[in-house]
């Protein structure tokens, strides 16, 4: 059978609006869960549902109906090849369940075109799967809340149905499930272990000036990624936050350019060459908040006077919510982003 004439299906899942999801509260803590779930999304659910339906990742269609071919899976976007409509079905099916029992209220919509395995038929059914998709987004909104007839309270962060009392902090407060989800202590717990693994290079390579003498930073310090505005901005005169947010334009047809450039290449050769934009996109990002956060935490200790040879702790002024695909979005003390 001719792979590049067979037809197959191309399956796309996408989290519609994913700053939205992420800002949907004022809490900071919310904020972090939601971002960890965007993370999750692509990676422990993706390869949970692989698992489970006993596909074997690939570049290109495989003999049988258990392989995908997946050519985009971050920033809340899964886009994959799968051999038969049956089996892009389960897929869908599986992940969807998946989610939504994992995390309520997560905004997930996807789909399924017919494609085969060459460079037009990839694009031209990845242009008609957006369309799709949106179409989805706008007419089939997500429920958010629990189907309570009536709803006895609301929840005053999201105007959701309430869902439980949280008692933390001096008033107890009522919140809503898609909120209980994002601020559970082990998915927290899971971003800043996250955050700690990516960036713990940054502390360990820094150099820092007390007075005249210039010191390491001491192993007994401890760099803790913070998840309350309050413990954010304690002990400012002038408690104000910055949100910064980068996106690149167009990468999406920047990273499908080398298809439409010569619809004859080999789209295994695409796949795996987008694969490696994505992977140094990814990197590029990392590397350029890595830079970011030194110079924002060198500026905080000049600032002001941390004797960083008598603390055990040290408050990280920063927290990054997106670093994926196009998108980075950091919230920082307005001190450090406006010095």
């Amino acid at each position: 059978m001719d792979k590049e004439t067979s037809t197959y299906v191309l399956m796309g899942i996408e989290v519609s609006g994913v700053q939205s999801f992420i800002f949907s509260t004022g809490k900071l803590k919310e904020m972090v869960g939601a971002s960890q779930i965007i993370v999750e999304v692509a990676s422990d659910l993706y390869d949970e549902v692989t698992s489970l339906l006993e596909l074997t990742p690939a570049l290109r269609p495989m003999d049988g109906s258990n392989w995908i071919v997946t050519s985009r899976n971050n920033a809340g976007v899964l886009r994959a090849l799968l051999p038969n409509r049956e089996t892009g079905k389960k897929f869908l099916k599986e992940f969807s369940s998946l989610a939504l029992d994992k995390w309520p209220g997560l905004p997930l919509n996807g789909a399924l075109v017919d494609c085969g395995f060459n460079q037009e038929s990839l694009l031209s059914a990845g242009q008609e799967l957006s369309k799709l998709i949106e179409g989805r987004r706008a007419r089939y909104p997500v429920p958010k809340g629990l189907n309570l007839l009536p709803p006895l309270q609301m929840a005053p962060l999201d105007g959701l149905a309430a869902f439980e009392r949280d008692y933390a902090g001096e008033k107890t407060t009522l919140v809503s499930w898609p909120s209980s989800v994002k601020r559970n202590v082990k998915t927290i717990d899971r971003a800043n272990k996250r955050l700690k693994d990516e960036f713990n290079e940054v502390f360990t390579d820094l150099s820092l000036k007390i007075g005249s003498e210039t010191i390491s930073w001491p192993v007994e310090l401890e760099a803790k990624w913070v998840d309350d505005f309050d413990e954010m901005l304690e002990g400012r005169e002038k408690p104000r936050l910055a949100l910064i947010h980068l996106d690149v334009n167009d990468l999406g047809h920047m990273m499908a350019g080398s298809g439409k450039d010569n619809l004859t290449t080999d789209p295994a050769k695409v796949i795996e060459e987008q694969n490696k934009k994505s992977a140094l996109i990814d990197q590029l990002n990392k590397s350029s908040f890595s830079a970011a956060l030194r110079t924002a935490i060198e500026l905080d200790l000049s600032q002001h006077n941390f004797d960083v040879k008598n603390i055990t702790e040290y408050l990280i002024p920063l927290r990054p919510l997106v670093i994926g695909g196009d998108d980075v979005t950091v919230l920082v003390r307005a001190d450090l982003a406006f010095p």
